[in-house]
């Protein structure tokens, strides 16, 4: 199938979704795809890694394009070719791992006025890599994130790739690495800022039958409280996250997670200087656009499942989620299963 001809069709209205799959990933791409359907959208091009999921997904008329490759690492690399292709053709772009679930439709909500004051628009990664966790406080996804078409989002995307192919890095490392690099500047304005274990106690995860919940519980309690108790203009003067978690770090042995989780309700603005001027970069609310089984109370847009590359432990996390993020027919499932056999 031409993509290069399906291409004219898409709206300039919204961004255009990207997703890469290849076999082995069919039934996590199945369930993306209806969950991702239900809103109607068309604005869909898929990167297929193998002659299979290709004539598989083209066969269904999908705007489906054959990018062969050669291991893991060449995987990594389709993801930011494919953006790129698609940006450099005038779209705006929304790529979505196939283990991004889809609960509300993203594409509309980014599309969103408050939302036009970005070039770039990202998930945040909950503990990789460590060179952005040690500097921030926090890293960017590269599963779930916006770009919009303009000459420093082109300049960006390019500098991405070529950070990931010339340095053998994944794209994820590769794009905190180009930001590192760049001097981004975090913007803590936001006082609701706080990492995982200073959520308030209404918004405290279910545990689901932990035998340490109230342990947990007393711990968040605890720790909301010092938040609460911290004078606002220290606050304001941790101008990153790591020194906003060192400010807030309670009594030796009860520190919080290493991780750099921040519960925001806002967007997270970032921003360095280029030579097409200023780079405008957001991370997205975690509790909208977060990884790992969601609480239903935080109302969230997308869900990102983690499980490694284990296909069976994904979709046995996803099945667990709620709110309800597998939306695929069981006898669809099984049927990929027998294929892939």
């Amino acid at each position: 199938m031409n993509s290069a001809l399906q291409l004219s069709a898409f709206s300039a209205d919204q961004p255009v979704c990207v997703i890469v799959s290849n076999r082995q990933y069919l039934p996590l791409t199945e369930n993306w795809l209806a969950g991702f359907m239900r809103f109607g959208t068309k604005n869909l091009y898929i990167a297929a890694v193998d002659r299979y999921t290709f004539a598989t997904l083209s066969a269904r008329g999908f705007c489906t394009e054959l990018w062969e490759v050669r291991g893991l690492r060449q995987i990594f690399a389709v993801k930011i070719r494919a953006v790129a292709k698609l940006l450099h053709a005038g779209f705006d772009v929304l790529l979505s791992d196939v283990d991004a679930i889809w609960l509300k439709d993203c594409a509309t909500l980014l599309s969103h006025p408050d939302y036009r004051a970005y070039d770039a628009l990202f998930s945040q990664s909950m503990s990789y890599p460590a060179a952005a966790l040690e500097r921030w406080g926090l890293a960017l996804c590269s599963g779930f994130f916006l770009l919009r078409t303009n000459r420093r989002t082109l300049a960006f995307v390019d500098q991405w790739l070529q950070l990931l192919v010339d340095e053998r890095r994944t794209e994820q490392d590769a794009l905190n690495c180009l930001l590192l690099r760049q001097h981004l500047q975090w913007q803590f304005e936001d006082v609701h800022l706080f990492s995982d274990l200073y959520r308030p106690p209404e918004v405290a995860p279910h545990l689901r039958g932990n035998a340490q919940r109230s342990f947990y519980t007393r711990r968040m309690r605890a720790a909301w409280e010092r938040f609460r108790s911290t004078p606002l203009r220290e606050i304001q003067a941790a101008r990153t996250a790591r020194a906003l978690l060192r400010l807030l770090r309670p009594p030796s042995g009860e520190g919080p997670a290493r991780e750099g989780r921040f519960y925001s309700s806002k967007v997270i603005s970032g921003s360095y200087s280029s030579e097409h001027g200023a780079m405008s970069i957001g991370i997205l609310p975690f509790r909208s656009y977060r990884r790992g089984c969601t609480d239903p109370a935080d109302d969230p847009a997308m869900t990102h499942i983690g499980a490694g590359t284990d296909i069976a432990r994904k979709i046995a996390a996803i099945k667990l989620n709620r709110p309800l993020a597998w939306y695929l027919d069981d006898a669809l499932l099984d049927s990929h299963r027998r294929g892939l056999k």
